[in-house]
């Protein structure tokens, strides 16, 4: 399933570990969410609830990093945070 993502996002196949390095600060804010949402829902299987606690994160990371204004907003990327307040402070009223 992780490789389909991958196939998705036209990722290749070796970039497994650095996706999910760059997506580490992401997976550590929302998996203890997912973890305890899943398991007050009845899912006692441990495996599938830590499954779905990294992809869905990781998936939220992969969608979030397509655009400019979610990695500004969404991912506190400086640079993009920059041009998007820049959009809006160099207009002359």
């Amino acid at each position: 399933m992780v490789f389909l993502l991958f196939f998705v996002f036209k990722l290749p196949s070796s970039s497994l570990l650095s996706a999910f390095g760059k997506a580490s600060l992401v997976i550590m804010y929302l998996h203890q969410g997912l973890q305890i949402a899943l398991r007050d829902q009845g899912y006692a299987d441990t495996n599938l609830r830590i499954a779905v606690a990294l992809l869905l994160p990781l998936l939220f990371y992969l969608a979030a990093n397509h655009w400019s204004v979610s990695r500004a907003l969404l991912l506190g990327s400086l640079s993009d945070q920059k041009s998007f307040l820049g959009k809006f402070t160099s207009r002359s009223l």
